[in-house]
């Protein structure tokens, strides 16, 4: 019973990144989730070309934590994006 009452302290203290159902898999120490599929962000060119817009006063870590993805990701996007229309 204590694990929901934890769980639940958890996913209210870090709200903008745990669901409830997150938060009891951070608790679940040592057991690996059954049938977690990683899927990759499926970003449009305009999601791009906004990130390009971006970047004239933004960091890449900023606009990272604006679509969920590190730094070196955005950076990596961006560049592309650059090429492609260059």
């Amino acid at each position: 019973m204590n694990e929901c009452w934890y769980a639940f302290a958890l996913a209210l203290i870090c709200h903008a990144h745990l669901t409830p159902e997150m938060a009891f898999e951070q608790l679940a120490i040592g057991r690996k989730p059954k049938g977690k599929v990683y899927q990759s962000k499926a970003l449009t060119a305009d999601d791009v070309a906004d990130m390009v817009k971006m970047k004239e006063t933004m960091t890449y870590k900023q606009i990272g934590q604006v679509y969920g993805m590190k730094a070196d990701a955005v950076y990596t996007r961006i560049r592309r994006y650059k090429g492609i229309i260059a």
